[in-house]
């Protein structure tokens, strides 16, 4: 892991911003071996806390949350929210569409917040989406 808590190191075409999906792939597979290692599960509230905030930047970034929620965010230029429209399943999910999206780049951080609410009784980590 990097200092600020993301899985590296990055390839040459990921350098600068991270998907979330590839950490949460990480979490999860780490999950299903038994490697409960994760911050919540070991007890580390204030790191989980880290990871909430860091949720938190992105979500009080989001222009037109709940309608459109942009899941690709980086230090340098915050939310990326301009996006060839041929790859805009990988960066932004839709409320009003019918088409296939990647669902799981907010649901797994949903499922992680409900968790930290659980650990900490914070209501912060349930209301970020209002």
């Amino acid at each position: 892991m990097t200092p600020e808590g993301d899985f590296g190191p990055r390839s040459a075409s990921g350098r600068g911003y991270a998907y979330i999906n590839l950490n949460a792939w990480v979490v999860c597979g780490a999950q299903l071996l038994g490697q409960f290692d994760a911050a919540l599960y070991a007890a580390h509230i204030e790191v989980a806390q880290g990871v909430g905030d860091t949720l938190k930047t992105v979500m009080e970034a989001q222009p037109v949350s709940p309608a459109k929620v942009y899941t690709t965010y980086s230090r340098a230029p915050g939310l990326h929210t301009n996006q060839p429209a041929e790859t805009g399943i990988r960066y932004a999910a839709h409320s009003a569409t019918e088409e296939d999206q990647h669902f799981f780049h907010p649901g797994i951080a949903g499922a992680f917040l409900c968790r930290l609410y659980q650990g900490t009784g914070d209501n912060v980590w349930l209301d970020l989406d209002q």
